[in-house]
Order: structure tokens, then sequence, then C-alpha cells
């Protein structure tokens, strides 16, 4: 995953989501001016059926996620849920790296909910949906004692 470029791990973000279930409707955002977010997502309660929309922002970097890229997320709940005020929206912000104490501090201010994964997030989703990943059954063979046991008996008639 870390040696993707940008817009390959922004392709496998949008394959993650479209495989996962409970996760409908996966919209793409223009790459040129994505506005805040790379991909919206319609995720639906197992419980109540209701929906959540959430906005996922990629961010492939050398350097940890900013104040300043937290902000332009929350922004963009702003937007959206103005737009749509019956949809209930929600963030979430993917990234190589953690973000800075300071855009933690900015998600938990904001009143919006804007989440985080990192890499190793990123990995224990696609593993639990197996994506990118296959299982494969490994065969053992062990003694067994009861035919060779049976064996050593019949030589003592």
């Amino acid at each position: 995953i870390a040696n993707l470029d940008p817009r390959a791990f922004e392709t496998l973000l949008i394959e993650m989501f479209d495989q996962i279930p409970d996760i409908h409707d996966v919209f793409v955002r223009k790459q040129s001016y994505d506005g805040g977010f790379e991909l919206i997502a319609r995720m639906l309660d197992s419980i109540t059926g209701s929906a959540e929309w959430i906005l996922v922002q990629a961010k492939q970097q050398s350097k940890s996620v900013s104040v300043s890229q937290v902000r332009e997320l929350i922004g963009s709940i702003s937007i959206e849920s103005n737009k749509h005020r019956t949809r209930r929206y929600r963030g979430l912000m993917v990234s190589s790296l953690p973000p800075t104490p300071k855009a933690i501090e900015a998600s938990k201010d904001s009143g919006a909910l804007v989440e985080f994964i990192t890499h190793d997030g990123l990995v224990d989703l696609l593993m639990r949906y197996k994506i990118g990943w296959k299982s494969e059954s490994l065969e053992f063979l062990t003694l067994n004692h009861s035919f060779w046991n049976e064996l050593e008996g019949s030589n003592d008639e």
C-alpha cells in the first residue's frame, strides 16, 4: 500500500468500499477538484436500515494529515449537510500516516464526525473483507497412533 501512487491509492479505496457489505452507492468525485473528498458512500445501519453518508478523503502522502486537510473535510461535510438536510454525514480520512494532534483536536471541536484510518487500519479492513487477500488452507499430516498400534499388535499373534 505504501508504494501506491495517490491515484492508485484512491482506486484501492473505491474497490474496497464497493465490496464491503452495508456500503452502497459509492460515487467518485472528479480528480481535478474533489471538493475536500474523493468519494462518497452510503452506509446502511444493519439494525434500523437508516442511511449515513460517508465522505472519504484519501491522503497518500509522506506527511501526517494536517489540520487544514481535516478542516477542508469538515467544510465538505457542512456543505453536503446543507445541500441534503435529511441526510446524515460523517467524514473518513484514510491516510498513509496518522493525523497531527492539531488535526485530531480540530475534528473533535468541529461537531462533525470525522474518523481516521491509517495504513494499518486499511490493511485490517482489506483482510477482513478479503479484498486483495485470499484464504488458503494448509494441510498437516500427523501420526496416526491407532494405525501403528494396531499394526504392532498384529505382529504379536
